[in-house]
């Protein structure tokens, strides 16, 4: 007993030094007050401690209010400048949960990117997926683990790496999440199941978030999913054989498209007109019309997305499936009136407009060549669609018969050779990216071309300069 005390007097002494606590100790000890002491100083580094872990908690606080305001600022169009306050918040980030959050918001910033289609796509999924992945190292509870997997998750799915994504929305702890979270996750779950063939899940787990979630935009992306998978199944006897070995009973495709029609007709009656609910919706109901030939009510359908304020790409997309109706019916005329419409009135569209491929490339098999060379010259000025840009090029060249070889001599022809002069000329010494590939075909073509026109002059110094 004696030595005990002997050692904790003596380690007291020692932590305490030469300093005005050392006499207090050495006082206390000598009257057996030795115990109270201790507790006051056990009590006073306790309260050091309380204190120390309120500031740092109020630093985290204000580090996570200081990176909310910089993705806020990035999800309003103000990108690179958050990637820069980004970087700049990484390098006071020191606890874990700081390191986590930045970590986290980092991977969210490029997956941001990519929903927006800004940079190179390649690099910001690589960039996203890393930031992702790290975050999983300064995860500690099953929360931070859930939040990391189903952004990941989302990420993979969006990135078509189904397998990978379905691995870490499975694993997710369903326990701790919230109703609304799960019927997000079990419709990316079902998106991989079907991707990856497991028909009959994907449908089942589609089908319970539709009638089961009361988030009004879940239900209706739910129900237009199993919709469309319907509609597929109905198309296919490669799944109908499928789903038949695995719920063993034989699939009826007429039952199967009579549902997705319902389903569609309840999503348009029930959706706002200029969602992408509603217009995919329509295209579906377009679709079964047509496969029930049906084209009159088809048609009816599709001018109420023509006439209201639909967005252009559901516009195109059921102009789309009028010109194949019709092209399957053999009907020349009424398609390529269609075609027509599609080229003129959404020329402008900021993507590729698949209606001005199939409009000039008919315009070809019909034999009407000056209004293909018109086409062309609108889709090479445009220089969007590098793929019809480069049948364009190709249509150019001397002997290939597309154009060249089929205008007559003369006056008509010069005006033609002028035109496409030029348009090569455009391509070949042209700045723009889309361009890039192509400037050396347009560079030989256009020295081909003045030797097709018996313009040898200028054939030699153009080839001079294409060599």
């Amino acid at each position: 007993m004696r030595k005990k005390w002997n050692a904790l007097r003596a380690k007291y002494l020692l932590l305490l030094g030469h300093s005005s606590w050392s006499m207090l100790l050495r006082a206390a000890l000598a009257v057996g007050l030795v115990a109270p002491l201790i507790g006051i100083v056990i009590s006073k580094g306790m309260k050091y401690r309380a204190e120390e872990k309120a500031a740092l908690l109020e630093e985290e606080e204000q580090f996570f209010t200081a990176v909310d305001k910089v993705y806020a600022d990035a999800q309003i169009g103000q990108m690179e400048m958050a990637l820069g306050l980004m970087i700049e918040l990484g390098k006071r980030a020191r606890t874990r949960r700081e390191i986590l959050k930045w970590k986290i918001t980092m991977g969210r910033l490029y997956f941001l990117k990519i929903r927006n289609g800004i940079g190179n796509q390649l690099v910001n999924s690589h960039l996203a997926e890393k930031f992702f992945n790290e975050a999983f190292t300064y995860c500690k509870t099953a929360e931070e683990r859930n939040r990391v997997d189903v952004l990941l998750g989302e990420l993979l799915l969006k990135e078509k790496k189904y397998l990978f994504a379905s691995r870490h929305l499975n694993r997710i702890d369903r326990s701790i999440m919230k109703r609304e979270e799960l019927w997000q996750v079990d419709l990316w779950r079902a998106r991989c199941d079907w991707a990856l063939g497991s028909y009959q899940r994907a449908l089942d787990l589609a089908n319970v978030v539709a009638n089961t979630a009361e988030n009004r935009d879940l239900w209706a992306e739910a129900l237009l999913q199993a919709s469309e998978w319907m509609l597929e199944v109905s198309k296919s006897k490669r799944l109908q054989d499928i789903l038949s070995k695995t719920k063993l009973s034989p699939v009826k495709p007429d039952e199967v498209k009579l549902e997705a029609e319902k389903n569609f007709r309840l999503l348009i009656a029930n959706t706002d007109p200029f969602s992408e609910y509603n217009g995919r919706a329509r295209l579906g109901l377009i679709k079964i019309l047509i496969l029930n030939g049906k084209l009159n009510e088809a048609y009816d359908v599709a001018n109420t997305i023509l006439t209201e304020l639909a967005k252009d790409k559901f516009k195109l997309a059921c102009l789309e499936l009028l010109a194949d109706a019709e092209e399957v019916q053999h009907h020349e005329k009424k398609l390529l009136e269609i075609l027509e419409y599609g080229h003129s009135h959404f020329f402008n569209y900021r993507g590729i407009n698949p209606l001005t491929r199939r409009y000039y490339r008919k315009l070809k098999e019909l034999g009407q060549y000056a209004k293909a060379f018109e086409v062309a010259v609108g889709v090479v000025k445009k220089a969007a669609d590098t793929v019809l840009i480069r049948q364009i090029l190709e249509d150019f060249h001397p002997g290939h018969g597309a154009f060249f070889d089929k205008l007559d001599w003369g006056d008509r022809q010069k005006r033609y050779y002028e035109r496409t002069r030029y348009l090569l000329d455009m391509v070949s010494e042209g700045e723009q990216r889309e361009f890039q590939e192509l400037r050396e075909l347009a560079g030989f073509l256009r020295s081909a071309i003045p030797i097709a026109a018996k313009r040898y002059d200028e054939a030699d110094e153009k080839i001079g300069q294409f060599l």
